[in-house]
């Protein structure tokens, strides 16, 4: 192994002005790079923009210079509640706007208001680049020198000047640099050298080296392969550049570069990367050779098939790319942090906002004149804020009758549908439901717990018994008195008979307990716990427990057993699907076949310091030996690409040999062959994470889930322990599709696998 370097850059600004070489100077300091792009020409319409109702609507319209047309659009967005409070003003034929609101002014370009107000649609935010360069000298990072000395923007200017593009200029300035004592390769190599990363690409003082400024220069012009660029344009190992024989120098083999989109509002892409998105994230290497014979990228002959590093290349690009698809947008673009010189120069903006004849159009209410597509978008946004109120509203517990006597169940809130939820009091025979609360402080338990109780009063059935341990010993003392009591009339009635239904004569209990986790560490208190999980609800008596750490109800597994049988449960922490799912693998019932016939089914599991999770894509008979189970399973890989022979190889992951691996060439899947108590069992790889510390069952259900939905659209079941191999680390957890499924990438491998199990897909 070596080591890896890794930087992450952003963008500062998208400059849509033109800029003269003095202004361009301005522009760029501070900044170590530079990305020259072009777009369709957008501008907004005049006598459009309308604020009424606090909600401003305009038109945008936007020429395309290839086939002559334009195309109009309307977007929006709320801003105040009174419109007398805000000004919006044009400028500069439409390519400009200053926006007055609440006292505060904002200014900026159309585009990327048009961008912001789209959430970065990629119709609207996509930048195609045409030039990256360097604007570094000195090691100060803010020179102009360079950057001065050549005329590829005024080119591109030149170029540009007949057609109705839009010519943008995005200085990109460091955000960190770092590196790891790893990289992707399976080898002896020694590690980096410390004292010639910080002589070359650190600098003990953090300051930021030329060439570490090369590197990444380097990196994203082969990335891009823009049309400007005459050098760089490809990553060749064999033929280095100054700076890349320094990091070999130094140890290193490994780059990551990440190209973060400019507060979301920016899609840059090229034609040899044709897909718009906000987050690039950029690998290359410089491998011992023999090499693969690659322009750009990862030319390593073997990588690593459980390396952290190896699985950021595969991985890393689509994983920032989706969390950049989930970042939302920024406002960063048009306020006080954003450049001053991003204004043209025709543009003057009065601190009062008053508007000048010559260069601006103001808005005040009513436009000249607004469209239907204005008018559509305006009511859209009415009704989005209608639906707030709604919300906000259905939110306040109002302390009515919720009660449904034939059902047994009460009200306890909305879901995001705005669908009710219902909570169990009893079922229809009269047996009373326990339930349980998970969240952590602040998280609104205890509300929801008095809720549950009022509402049981309500119903007229029942007598709510709030349990509240906080504070003191003494607190403790009194809660404990209060279980006691309510054991003491389990037992009283369980003299009368082995059941009671609760009526309005007779009266069911509810135990509301907040803060069980206090109750749980006391040996009395989980005897009292455990007598009314176990014989209270046949009795009329039910209890509904508060819990902050589920780790504390880990600690008592028999009451973790009763109290995960019941289908009363809410949890308001982050991960409350895989925390919920965990209790339930951990103490409900486990699978007991590996296979689910009928229905794809996947696995997560852990071989030796590394998870993953698979797709189940084939089996065989149990007692075959494995020389039998691994020709079966070479030929289910090759049935599944068909057009490459198999050049990996079988490695045996215990010493019985009921466990194994098959890796083809590197960046290829891998596959997985064990022994079950069932069957032999043949997975295909989807994802594999090495985790820094000792999971926990949420943790793998979580990160399960995660790969699962970030890979497929449809939806899985939940997670259960499961059969495994006799050689297994932890335990095997298995999930079933439970809806037609589509691979977002729709690889046809994945397809070619599934195909084998459940026959092929309709056309």
């Amino acid at each position: 192994m070596a080591g890896t370097l890794g930087y992450t850059i952003s963008v500062r600004h998208v400059f849509q002005r033109k800029f003269g070489s003095e202004e361009l100077g301005k522009a760029m300091r501070g900044c170590h790079w530079y990305i020259i792009s072009r777009r369709p020409r957008i501008r907004i319409l005049e006598g459009t923009p309308r604020i009424k109702d606090g909600i401003l609507t305009l038109e945008f319209i936007e020429t395309d210079p290839g086939e002559n047309t334009t195309r109009q659009f309307a977007l929006g967005s709320e801003l105040v509640d009174q419109e007398k409070q805000s000004a919006f003003k044009v400028y500069d034929q439409g390519s400009y706007f200053s926006l007055c609101f609440d006292g505060q002014v904002i200014h900026g370009d159309a585009w990327a208001l048009a961008s912001f107000f789209s959430g970065a649609d990629w119709e609207v935010a996509n930048q195609e680049v045409l030039y990256i360069g360097q604007a570094f000298a000195g090691g100060n990072g803010d020179a102009w020198e360079r950057t001065n000395n050549h005329q590829k923007l005024q080119m591109v200017y030149e170029d540009h000047a007949s057609d109705p593009w839009d010519i943008f200029v995005s200085p990109l300035v460091l955000e960190s640099g770092n590196f790891q004592s790893d990289d992707h390769i399976d080898d002896s190599e020694n590690g980096p050298s410390l004292e010639k990363y910080f002589k070359d690409f650190s600098g003990r003082e953090g300051t930021t080296t030329k060439a570490s400024i090369d590197l990444v220069e380097h990196s994203l012009i082969s990335y891009f392969n823009p049309p400007y660029n005459e050098q760089l344009r490809n990553w060749n190992a064999a033929n280095p550049t100054a700076a890349m024989r320094k990091m070999r120098g130094a140890g290193f083999r490994l780059l990551h570069v990440h190209l973060s989109g400019w507060q979301g509002l920016s899609r840059f892409y090229s034609a040899e990367r044709p897909e718009p998105s906000r987050s690039h994230f950029i690998s290359q290497d410089i491998p011992p050779a023999p090499r693969r014979p690659v322009l750009r990228g990862v030319s390593a002959q073997e990588v690593s098939d459980w390396r952290d590093n190896a699985k950021v290349i595969e991985e890393g690009p689509k994983f920032f790319a989706n969390m950049a698809e989930g970042s939302g947008v920024e406002l960063l673009a048009f306020g006080d942090n954003a450049p001053k010189i991003r204004k043209p120069e025709p543009v003057r903006i009065a601190k009062s906002h008053q508007p000048r004849e010559d260069t601006s159009q103001e808005v005040r209410g009513e436009s000249v004149r607004v469209s239907r597509n204005q008018n559509e978008l305006h009511k859209k946004i009415m009704d989005a804020r209608r639906d707030r109120s709604a919300d906000k509203e259905a939110l306040t517990y109002k302390g009515e009758v919720t009660y449904d006597r034939r059902s047994g169940t009460i009200t306890i809130g909305l879901d995001r549908e705005r669908d009710p939820v219902r909570w169990s009091l009893h079922d229809r025979k009269g047996t009373v439901a326990n339930g349980f609360i998970l969240g952590f402080d602040g998280q609104g338990k205890t509300n929801l717990l008095r809720i549950i109780a009022h509402q049981a009063l309500l119903s007229k059935r029942f007598s709510p018994v709030l349990v509240l341990p906080h504070g003191s010993g003494s607190t403790l003392e009194a809660a404990l008195k209060q279980l006691s009591e309510v054991a003491k009339e389990i037992d009283i009635r369980l003299v009368s008979g082995p059941k009671h239904k609760p009526s309005k004569r007779h009266r069911g209990i509810i135990c509301a307990l907040d803060d069980s986790d206090r109750i749980l560490k006391h040996p009395r208190g989980r005897e009292l716990i455990l007598k009314i999980l176990t014989q209270g609800p046949n009795l009329g008596v039910g209890l509904v427990m508060v819990i902050r750490d589920p780790d504390v109800l880990r600690s008592c597994p028999g009451i973790a057993k009763e109290i995960i049988k019941s289908t009363n449960r809410a949890a308001s922490m982050e991960n409350a699907g895989a925390v919920l799912n965990a209790l339930d693998a951990e103490y409900g019932e486990r699978r007991k076949l590996s296979l689910s016939w009928g229905r794809p089914t996947f696995m997560s599991f852990t071989n030796g310091e590394t998870r993953f999770l698979t797709f189940i894509c084939g089996f065989f008979h149990v007692h075959a030996s494995h020389h039998e189970a691994r020709t079966f399973a070479s030929g289910l890989i090759q049935e599944s690409q068909p057009d490459s022979p198999l050049r990996g190889k079988w490695k045996s992951l215990s010493e019985d040999h009921d466990a194994w691996a098959y890796s083809g060439e590197p960046m290829l899947t891998s596959w997985f062959l064990h022994k079950h108590p069932d069957h032999w069992i043949i997975s295909c790889v989807l994802a594999r994470f090495r985790p820094v510390r000792e999971d926990s069952l949420t943790d793998s259900i979580e990160w399960a889930d995660f790969h699962w939905y970030n890979r497929f659209e449809g939806s899985i079941g939940p997670w259960q322990i499961g059969p495994a191999a006799a050689s297994a680390t932890g335990p095997t957890l298995y999930a079933d599709a439970l809806s037609p499924f589509a691979f977002k990438d729709q690889s046809q491998n994945f397809w070619a696998i599934q195909s084998h199990l459940f026959g092929p897909r309709a056309k």
